[in-house]
């Protein structure tokens, strides 16, 4: 579990160190002190990206120019693991360079926060990503599937846009890219899927979602004479959507906030359950002005979801909301 963290010129905060004394551990605090860049600084540090979608330059503190975030961990030996950024990333896990996949496989993280959708987000790509990192937590391989993908798309993408292009390289990228885009789509439809078992099965799952699914529309790699026109590759698993449909309808609008906020919540708890089981692993669930939205019966509800731990394991929980209460273990 995480122990400490310490945030040095992480957005407002210079020098900040924060223990993480109990689980659940609550930070409350005004509007603007802090709460969702402690949030923020930790995502960064297990997953290497921010939820913002910023170049991590820009959470530089103003007129510094150094990031550095730090947590130590309670595993046996004591962990520390070290975010660094001045002009270029660097990754240290106590003491020694790290690679980015061993980085961010270690403690997988599932995080809520209101401006970060994951899979109910407007934009495909932002959904298509999430999948993917849930998969990566439970086949670490699969991130270099898609890496190659993408290397290959941008070769292809460069010959479509060029003045005139080759179709004899333009069919050998083809040939490798259709099986990596079948295999990326065919694991991402089986996430699906196992995601729809959980929350179908769960007693709570006509309330939270009332008969919605996940559904994933599969764009497979055919010949399509509309590439050369268009000059860019218009098939692929790049192209795949991610829907919520309620028989077989797309259902994309929610009552109110609270409504979509409850129906999100309750999948990534769906989702937190399927990585500790693959994983035999605790994970870290990071929820970002939590209440926000909620009454105190569906906060009750929710919360309750979130602290109960699955496979005898005991998830760690960092909750931020702007009211002070009995359970707040620092006040920003």
């Amino acid at each position: 579990m995480l122990v400490q963290t310490v945030l040095k010129n992480f957005r407002c905060h210079k020098d900040l160190t924060i223990e993480f004394s109990k689980n659940p551990f609550y930070i409350s605090g005004n509007n603007g002190t802090g709460k969702t860049s402690v949030i923020e600084a930790i995502f960064t540090l297990l997953t290497l990206k921010s939820f913002r979608r910023i170049n991590i330059k820009d959470a530089v503190s103003y007129g510094e120019e150094f990031l550095r975030i730090s947590a130590l961990f309670d595993d046996k030996p004591q962990l520390e693991m070290v975010f660094f950024y001045e002009s270029q990333r660097r990754l240290l896990i106590n003491g020694s360079e790290a690679a980015s996949t061993d980085f961010s496989h270690i403690f997988p993280t599932v995080c809520y926060s209101p401006g970060f959708e994951t899979l109910f987000s407007i934009d495909q790509q932002v959904r298509r990503v999430s999948l993917d990192r849930i998969v990566y937590y439970t086949n670490k391989l699969y991130v270099e599937d898609v890496r190659n993908y993408n290397a290959l798309l941008i070769r292809k993408r460069a010959e479509l846009a060029a003045e005139k292009p080759d179709h004899g390289v333009l069919a050998a990228l083809n040939v490798q890219l259709t099986p990596l885009s079948e295999k990326i789509s065919r694991t991402r439809n089986a996430l699906v899927d196992e995601i729809n078992q959980e929350i179908i099965s769960d007693p709570l799952y006509d309330e939270l979602l009332g008969g919605v699914v996940l559904a994933l529309e599969i764009n497979p790699m055919i010949k399509n004479s509309r590439e050369l026109p268009a000059k860019r590759p218009l098939c692929g698993c790049h192209k795949d959507l991610l829907y919520l449909k309620k028989d077989g309808v797309v259902v994309e609008k929610f009552q109110s906030f609270g409504q979509k906020k409850s129906a999100l919540l309750f999948i990534l708890y769906q989702i937190s359950k399927i990585i500790e089981k693959k994983r035999n692993q605790s994970i870290i669930l990071l929820l970002d002005d939590f209440e926000a939205g909620l009454d105190g019966n569906r906060v009750k509800l929710i919360e309750g979801l979130f602290l109960n731990g699955n496979n005898g394991l005991s998830r760690q929980v960092v909750l931020t909301g702007i009211s002070a209460s009995a359970r707040s273990a620092l006040v920003l």
